[in-house]
């Protein structure tokens, strides 16, 4: 009951997409910390299919997201807007960053909140601006708590195959074109 109650604060962002899209052309030049972070996430999701067990599996969920601590640091990542709302007079935002989705939401269970208030000014008023499927850089950190990032998933299988983590922006950006880009 309590882990269901854990993510009750971000459903209305996880709905935006029931799967995340896949890569794009546009996510291609991510950062060596982006991808040593999606790579993790990758061996983490091949070494779940040969769990022989639900103890087994969640021990590597703990272990996975216990070594992406050492990476909770961001800088200067890109990702896709996936959804874009208002939660509790602030500002939530998800966004995948290749199959990974990194929102600004609430975690009821654990008293956590990273939805991005109107005082945060220039990631608030980027918001604004912002839309479903625009290209974005970001920095910020992941959320840790006792050690782990803090994965918001309903489920096992859901925290695997399309993990969600808790995360805190401090810069928020829409990622140049390359015709903009050349001005």
């Amino acid at each position: 009951m309590y882990s269901s109650l854990a993510v009750v604060g971000v459903v209305a962002i996880a709905v935006f997409t029931p799967t995340p899209p896949t890569p794009t052309e546009s996510q291609s030049g991510l950062s060596d910390a982006q991808t040593e972070f999606l790579s993790r996430i990758e061996a983490a999701q091949e070494s779940a299919i040969t769990a022989p067990n639900s103890l087994a599996f969640n021990d590597l969920l703990d272990l996975r997201d216990n070594q992406l601590a050492e990476l909770s640091s961001v800088k200067r990542w890109s990702g896709t807007i996936l959804g874009i709302q208002r939660m509790q007079g602030k500002g939530a935002v998800s966004i995948d960053i290749g199959g990974v989705t990194v929102l600004a939401g609430v975690h009821l269970s654990l008293g956590l909140d990273t939805l991005i208030p109107p005082s945060q000014s220039d990631v608030y008023n980027e918001l604004l601006s912002l839309q479903r499927g625009d290209d974005v850089i970001f920095s910020g950190r992941f959320l840790v708590h006792s050690g782990s990032l803090v994965e918001m998933s309903y489920t096992g299988s859901g925290a695997i195959s399309a993990p969600e983590f808790l995360f805190e922006f401090s810069e928020l950006s829409r990622r140049p074109t390359p015709e903009n880009s050349e001005n």
